[in-house]
């Protein structure tokens, strides 16, 4: 038996009358947007009714936004604090292999607070000395169980009578035990250098490890070594 909608029917047609939206008299009555839209196709709403419900969906738009906008950040600052405790952690973890660990693991911390790039995420160190370089690969492999495969190494050269890039690039594969595949592409420095002589015959090679959890560590190992108790490097 078919239900009589004819009090809602008129209900809604009062309602569009007086200029309100298909989705505000479908939420007042308890009807399908669909059955009002059907209802009341016959009713032209005045110019300026049509103003008012234009206001009303820009305002209802815009608090919809900001509210959008508060969630977001709401969750961002949620995920920040959670990110930045999960590196107070790995800060705390360093300054335990700190005072666990020996000498060598102390001039590695040392060598990577002088000489590394301080990021929040990487581990990064550049230098020409191929000695400090193997080092520190091998501090990477020894303490922290880094492969081959989570090196990256990037190379800036300069052009050389003596040697083609090719055969700097196999110099630094086999002094550190590394595929040429850990490299990037390599970087000509000589429009940036003027002078002929080459200061740097094996040029400038970059290590990068991208693991958080290392590079917090090295700087909690820091921290306890020079008893410091800030917020240092959390970012």
């Amino acid at each position: 038996m078919a239900i009589d909608k004819s009090k809602e029917r008129q209900e809604c047609r009062e309602l569009r009358k007086e200029g309100e939206s298909l989705r505000h008299i479908a939420r007042l009555v308890g009807v399908a947007k669909s059955s009002v839209s059907r209802w009341v196709k016959d009713i032209e709403l005045t110019e300026e009714q049509n103003k008012n419900l234009y206001k009303k969906r820009y305002k209802n738009l815009r608090k919809k936004e900001k509210k959008e906008k508060k969630e977001k950040q709401i969750g961002h600052n949620v995920w920040s604090s959670t990110r930045r405790n999960a590196r107070r952690e790995m800060q705390r973890i360093g300054r335990e292999k700190f005072l666990n660990e020996n000498k060598e693991y102390a001039f590695g911390c040392a060598l990577f607070w002088a000489e590394g790039s301080k990021d929040r995420n990487s581990t990064i160190l550049t230098n020409t000395d191929g000695d400090m370089i193997v080092f520190f690969i091998k501090f990477l492999r020894k303490y922290f169980a880094v492969p081959n495969e989570k090196i990256t190494l990037k190379l800036q050269y300069y052009d050389n009578e003596d040697l083609t890039v090719g055969e700097i690039l196999d110099y630094w594969c086999k002094m550190l035990d590394v595929n040429l595949e850990n490299f990037g592409k390599p970087t000509n420095r000589n429009k940036y250098y003027s002078n002929k002589k080459i200061k740097y015959p094996y040029g400038i090679l970059a290590i990068q490890v991208n693991d958080t959890n290392i590079t917090q560590q090295l700087y909690g190992s820091i921290k306890e070594m020079i008893k410091c108790k800030t917020d240092k490097w959390l970012f």
